[in-house]
C-alpha cells in the first residue's frame, strides 16, 4: 500500500496560501478520481482501491509527522510520497526526488523525525522564491518567512499553479498505478515539455 501525504494547515484561513499547495494538489487528485475524504484520528483520508491511501494531516504543518506515522501504521503502508511547497523553487516549478534532507521545511522535518529516516519520496512545488540572503537573516526567518508562506496566491499566480497542479495530479496517478521509476519517467516528460 502506498501512502500519499499532502502537507498543509487545516482551516479556511489557510486556504489558497503558499504553505497549503500540498492540500490543493491532493484535493484536486481526490476530486479527479471521484473519491471522498473521511476523517480518522489526526488526518483525513481517501482510499484508491487497494493501491494507495491519500491523506491530509489535520495536525498543522509542524506536526505533520504524527499524522503521517498514524496513517502509515494503520494502513500498513510500505512507502510514502509527500506533496509539499518549496520556497526555493520558482512559482509552479516541480521537483520529484526519492529522498533527501528537510530543506528547512518544518513539515518534512517532522516526518523525518517521526519516521526516523528520510526514505520517502518528495513532490515539491515552487511557491515563489525568497532570496538566500533574506533567508539567512534570522530577523527575516522569524517574521517574514512565516508571513510569506502563509500569504495567499494572486490570481495571476493561481493561473500558473493550475498548470502545475494538473502536472502533479498526472504524476500522482502514475505513481498510484505503477512504480517510482515510471513516475520519474513521466516527470522527465513533463520537464521536457516545459522547455
Amino acid at each position: 500500500m502506498k501512502l500519499i501525504i499532502g502537507l498543509g494547515n487545516p482551516g479556511k484561513k489557510y486556504d489558497n496560501t503558499r504553505h497549503n499547495i500540498g492540500f490543493r494538489i491532493i484535493d484536486t487528485l481526490v476530486d479527479s478520481i471521484d473519491a471522498k475524504f473521511k476523517r480518522k484520528w489526526s488526518f483525513k483520508y481517501a482510499a484508491v482501491s487497494n493501491k494507495a491511501i491519500i491523506i491530509k494531516p489535520m495536525t498543522f504543518m509542524n506536526l505533520s509527522g504524527r499524522a503521517a506515522l498514524e496513517a502509515r501504521n494503520f494502513f500498513s503502508a510500505t512507502e510514502s510520497l509527500v506533496v509539499t511547497d518549496d520556497i526555493y523553487l520558482p512559482l509552479g516549478v516541480i521537483r520529484l526526488r526519492q529522498k533527501g534532507s528537510d530543506g528547512g521545511h518544518k513539515g518534512i522535518r517532522s516526518i523525518i523525525n517521526i519516521y526516523g529516516n528520510d526514505q520517502f519520496i518528495r513532490l515539491r512545488v515552487g511557491v515563489g522564491t525568497v532570496s538566500s540572503d533574506d533567508i539567512s537573516s534570522s530577523d527575516f526567518q522569524q517574521r517574514e518567512l512565516s508571513s510569506y508562506v502563509l500569504s495567499r496566491f494572486t490570481s495571476e499566480e493561481n493561473e500558473t499553479l493550475d498548470s502545475s497542479t494538473t502536472d502533479c495530479v498526472d504524476l500522482l496517478k502514475t505513481y498510484i498505478d505503477s512504480s517510482f521509476e515510471e513516475t520519474l519517467k513521466k516527470y522527465s516528460q513533463i520537464k521536457a515539455n516545459k522547455k
